[in-house]
C-alpha cells in the first residue's frame, strides 16, 4: 500500500517475498524435552520500537522472568524498568544463527510486542520451533499470527499481555495446539523452496518484459 501510494505504481507489478526459515534447523524439541514455563522469551534488537518495557510491566507482580536474546540502545532502560517492576531479566548476547533454535526450544512462550514490524524473522523462527506465540495488534505482527489459530493477538496493554500469558500457562493443551499450528504455517508459507520459486519467477518476469521492450 505504501509503495502504491508513494510511487504511483500499479499493485499488479508488486510482489512481496516473505522471509524464509530453515525448518530443518528451526524445529520443535524432542517431545520428551520439557520447555520452561517460568520465563518468557524475547529475541531481537533492544530498540524503542520493540516496546520491551511493555512486556516488563506486564510481568510485574508475577513470578515469571524474562529472557532476552539481543543487544541494543534500550538495554539500560529495560534494566531500570525491570528493577522498578521487580522482574528478573536474563540478558543473553546475540547468538550465531545455527545456535538460536536452542533458545526457542527451551521456552514455551515467545512474545513480540513491537509498535510495528516488517516481516519479523524472530517471530517466524519461534513459530517454526513450535513456541506458543503472543503478538500485539501491530503492523507486521498481526499479518503473520492468526488469532487463536497460530498464536494470540492482543492489544498493546500490560493487562492484555499478561492475560494472554496466563491463558497459555494454564492451558497446556491449547499451548501445544497453537505451537503445532504455528510451525505448520511456517513450513507451508515460509520455506526456502517457496522463496526461491517466487524470486526466480520475478527474474523471469522482468527478463521477459525487457526482451519484449527490446524487440
Amino acid at each position: 500500500d505504501f509503495i502504491t501510494e508513494r510511487f504511483s505504481l500499479d499493485e499488479k507489478k508488486i510482489t512481496a517475498v516473505s522471509n524464509w526459515i530453515d525448518s530443518s534447523l528451526f524445529l520443535p524439541p524432542h517431545p520428551d524435552t520439557p520447555r520452561t514455563l517460568d520465563s518468557i522469551l524475547f529475541v531481537g534488537r533492544l530498540s524503542r520500537e520493540k516496546n520491551i518495557p511493555l512486556l516488563v510491566e506486564a510481568l510485574s507482580g508475577t513470578n515469571l522472568g524474562l529472557t532476552i536474546v539481543g543487544q541494543g540502545p534500550e538495554r539500560d532502560l529495560i534494566v531500570k524498568r525491570a528493577a522498578e517492576n521487580c522482574v528478573n531479566v536474563n540478558f543473553l548476547s546475540s547468538t550465531a544463527n545455527e545456535l538460536m533454535p536452542g533458545h526457542y526450544q527451551r521456552h514455551a512462550i515467545f512474545v513480540l510486542c513491537s509498535e510495528f514490524e516488517g516481516n519479523p524473522k524472530t517471530l517466524l523462527e519461534a513459530m517454526a520451533c513450535g513456541c506458543a506465540v503472543i503478538g500485539t495488534d501491530s503492523p507486521g505482527i498481526k499479518s503473520l499470527i492468526e488469532n487463536r489459530h497460530t498464536g494470540l493477538i492482543v492489544r498493546s496493554t500490560p493487562s492484555d499481555l499478561l492475560n494472554a500469558i496466563d491463558y497459555l500457562l494454564s492451558n497446556p493443551t491449547e499451548r501445544v495446539r497453537l505451537g503445532t499450528a504455528a510451525r505448520d504455517f511456517v513450513v507451508k508459507n515460509n520455506s526456502l523452496e517457496d522463496a526461491v520459486t517466487i524470486e526466480w519467477s520475478i527474474y523471469r518476469k522482468i527478463c521477459d518484459s525487457s526482451s519484449s521492450v527490446l524487440r
